[in-house]
């Protein structure tokens, strides 16, 4: 064999073991696609399934608490009204959703404010953090404040805040002489900068 023909077979072979890496290469991607594919379904499955909150409503017409997005960890809560009302700078309103739900022991629903209507209008809850017990069977309302300096009005069904089905732990708290040191001790309200 001459130098020529070593060298045109030695490309052969690299040709054919390059497009047999590509072939591997491409079923373990689809397989990994497919297994990815197949892991998110389930887990949406399992979301849907495992995390099921049942809520009643006080009247007719309630739209259910609901999702804006797959991964969207607030289901937006809507305004129950007859007509629109006027929030006036630095007022609250308690507005009704309509919804009582019965969230699972061991999780609490935290309503928090819209970010469109709190940025852009100035309305948010006027407790900042609304917790709702899992134990609690009440219709579920919304302190709705006007932060800012005009007038504020609120449509029926306008989503008005969220709320946020999350695990808590219920703490045992003992009292003791004193508490461990660390780094930051009681520095506290900026001690950390600002940068």
């Amino acid at each position: 064999m001459n130098t020529f023909t070593i060298a045109a077979l030695s490309l052969i072979l690299t040709l054919i073991a390059g497009c047999i890496i590509f072939v591997i290469a491409a079923r373990s991607e689809k397989r990994d696609v497919k297994k990815y594919s197949e892991f998110w379904d389930k887990l949406n499955a399992e979301r849907k399934k495992s995390q099921t909150v049942r809520f009643t409503t006080t009247a007719e017409g309630v739209v259910a608490p609901s999702y804006g997005s797959l991964y969207a960890a607030g289901a937006d809560l809507r305004a129950l009204l007859d007509e629109p009302i006027v929030i006036q700078p630095n007022e609250s309103v308690l507005i009704h959703t309509g919804i009582a739900m019965a969230i699972p022991a061991g999780y609490v629903g935290l309503v928090y404010a819209r970010s469109g209507i709190a940025c852009k209008r100035g309305l948010a809850p006027s407790n900042k953090v609304g917790v709702i017990d899992a134990d609690y069977r009440g219709e579920i309302m919304v302190s709705l404040h006007n932060h800012g300096t005009t007038e504020q009005i609120v449509e029926p069904g306008e989503r008005i805040a969220q709320i946020v089905i999350t695990p808590y732990m219920a703490a045992q708290f003992e009292q003791v002489e004193s508490l461990d040191d660390t780094e930051r001790g009681d520095g506290g309200f900026g001690s950390t900068g600002a940068k």
